[in-house]
């Protein structure tokens, strides 16, 4: 399963109006929305990111992703 940028942002914007104006997840949603419009996001770039922030992916997560070809 392949989710692009355009997907993922259309899924934030749906879940933000359940936020008030002014609340941090609401910032950080909008945030998330203007980096991920402004890059090409890829499963290894994704990944990449969460590990430099200590994320590990599970087994099922990195086979859904297509990293572990």
């Amino acid at each position: 399963m392949t989710t692009n940028g355009i997907d993922i942002v259309e899924q934030l914007r749906g879940r933000m109006k359940f936020y008030h104006v002014g609340d941090p997840v609401r910032r950080d949603m909008q945030t998330a929305c203007e980096v991920i419009e402004g890059q090409r996001l890829t499963a290894n770039s994704v990944h990449a990111w969460l590990e430099g922030r200590g994320v590990k992916l599970t087994p099922k997560q990195r086979q859904t992703l297509g990293l572990d070809d």
